[in-house]
């Protein structure tokens, strides 16, 4: 099982909903999304799109980020903005709380009496509570972000164990991006270090800032499988990174820039190793098809939705 780890923003849930349908077939999918805004209108709309094509999505109801920003533990904040009672009771949608480093034992259980029947989920990003050898419920779904908890914390947790780690390495600036990177293997290894899924933060990092700065390059992103081991069925995933070879002060020139670093793109996807008889090795993802018809006017935006869209298909092609 995959989990993408997406902050409520429009392009993220823009390109959830475009892959409603295709996500639908397996079912392998679990988008795990974190209100950053208040207004969730977006959120509403995209969670109603998910529910008819009977996805399962998780929701962090107690977000601290952004504009929820000091508001950790009151959970009634995202609770009280949309009908999420009307979605729990058609379980495609799973309630999450995160623990922070000022979570309290008493909000834990406030959550969980609330929504123990739901199957909740808890996602840990501080080890600070005594939460593990048992004390949690078997019907809790632990989520472990990687690097902010040690390992024996998370082993201390029976059941069912979710890690997500970020596999995109940010740089300061667009320009100074490497032209490709490895991204991470857990897709590969996850089964074997006892986790039942995992997940990552697509092709956006974990890092969130409130505004997304100006864009003096532009850098499209493009997940990919290991060229070397994709023949397999199952490899580690890499990460290139197209960048504009003008540098200047936005916005007035972001055609030009996403003019010099698209076709890049369009000529990676078009050369990348084929596999099962020469088949294009991109054929499963519909995203990748769309950037092929792509031109300068496209916005960054856009931009944006179809690299996330297209790494949530490279995951689920290996699931």
């Amino acid at each position: 099982m995959y989990f993408p780890y997406m902050y409520v923003k429009r392009h993220e849930l823009l390109a959830l909903r475009a892959l409603s349908k295709k996500i639908a077939i397996k079912r392998k999918i679990f988008p795990i999304l974190e209100p950053v805004n208040k207004s969730l209108g977006d959120l509403a709309r995209a969670l109603k799109v998910l529910k008819k094509d009977g996805n399962a999505t998780v929701v962090i109801v107690n977000p601290n980020l952004i504009e929820y920003k000091g508001s950790a533990g009151n959970f009634d904040l995202v609770q009280s903005s949309i009908d999420l009672l009307g979605y729990l009771n058609d379980k495609v949608l799973i309630p999450a709380f995160k623990i922070v480093d000022s979570t309290t034992l008493a909000e834990v259980q406030v959550f969980l009496n609330k929504y123990l029947n739901f199957a909740p989920v808890l996602i840990h990003t501080s080890a600070h509570l005594p939460l593990g050898g048992g004390g949690v419920n078997f019907n809790v779904l632990n989520v472990f972000i990687d690097g902010t908890v040690p390992a024996n914390y998370i082993s201390s947790f029976p059941g069912s164990k979710v890690i997500i780690k970020d596999g995109f390495v940010a740089a300061s600036t667009n320009a100074t991006f490497p032209p490709s990177n490895y991204y991470y293997d857990l897709n590969v290894n996850y089964l074997s270090q006892g986790f039942v899924g995992f997940g990552d933060y697509t092709i956006t990092g974990r890092n969130i800032k409130a505004g997304g700065g100006p864009a003096y390059a532009v850098a499209i992103h493009l997940s990919y499988e290991d060229p070397v081991l994709a023949h397999s069925g199952i490899a580690p995933i890499y990460i290139n990174h197209f960048l504009s070879r003008t540098i200047t002060n936005p916005p007035n020139d972001n055609a030009l820039k996403i003019g010099e670093a698209l076709p890049a793109l369009q000529n990676f996807i078009m050369k990348y190793p084929g596999i099962r008889g020469g088949a294009p090795r991109f054929s499963f993802s519909n995203a990748a098809a769309v950037y092929m018809k792509l031109n300068p006017k496209t916005t960054l935006g856009k931009i944006k939705e179809y690299s996330i869209q297209h790494h949530i298909e490279v995951m689920e092609n290996q699931l």
